[in-house]
């Protein structure tokens, strides 16, 4: 064990980071990324499978990447890459009314708290796609997770039900919130599927 190197490293863009390195028989952490501190163990008792793996807590959008390992021994050396796509999934959207002025109205959809950016669409209560005023807006919290934001405006006679859909593709969940005019109750309609890793092993 003495002889053996392990490393791993993350690459984004181009620009490559330690993650966390071992070799003479101990961790080996002065080159490992400040983003890494304390969030990496790494476990050999599966090295005799062919195995190794590397662990991480706590983690974050920012965390997606390309990880890259190499093993190297005295009569060998491998290299393995595995790709980290972090996915968090979206609150239920809101829809809020800017302004109303006679059978025209302006609506806003947002949801919140999800990874990567979602797609929005817009439809009638009689599922009629309806296209929307501004292209989406995203917005990143530091807390790396996105705001999703989108207006539609549109001519309403009467009761009519306006409807905006979040879809996040990655975890296939599509959410929908229904606005229902003039003066009704909010009605909302919630679907989801969600089947995730957030971490590596």
């Amino acid at each position: 064990m003495q002889n053996l190197r392990i490393h791993w490293h993350v690459f984004r863009e181009g620009e490559g980071s330690v993650v966390h390195s071992y070799y003479a028989g101990a961790d080996r952490l002065q080159d490992q990324a400040g983003e890494f501190q304390g969030r990496t163990h790494l476990s050999l008792r599966t090295l005799s499978q062919g195995w190794v793996s590397l662990g991480l807590t706590n983690v974050q959008p920012a965390d997606s990447g390309e990880y890259r390992c190499i093993v190297v021994d005295t009569h060998y050396a491998v290299t393995g890459d595995v790709i980290l796509q972090v996915s968090v999934p979206y609150e239920t959207p809101q829809i809020s009314v800017l302004y109303r002025d006679g059978n025209e109205v302006r609506w806003q959809c947002e949801a919140r708290g999800g990874y990567p950016e979602a797609e929005v669409t817009w439809h009638d209560g009689n599922g009629k796609q309806l296209m929307q005023s501004e292209p989406t807006e995203f917005l990143r919290t530091r807390e790396g997770v996105c705001i999703v934001q989108s207006i539609l405006t549109a001519s309403v006679h009467g009761a009519r039900s306006v409807c905006c859909s979040v879809l996040h593709k990655l975890l296939r969940q599509n959410t929908s919130i229904c606005h229902k005019l003039p003066g009704s109750r909010l009605a909302i309609k919630y679907e989801s599927y969600v089947n995730t890793t957030s971490g590596l092993d």
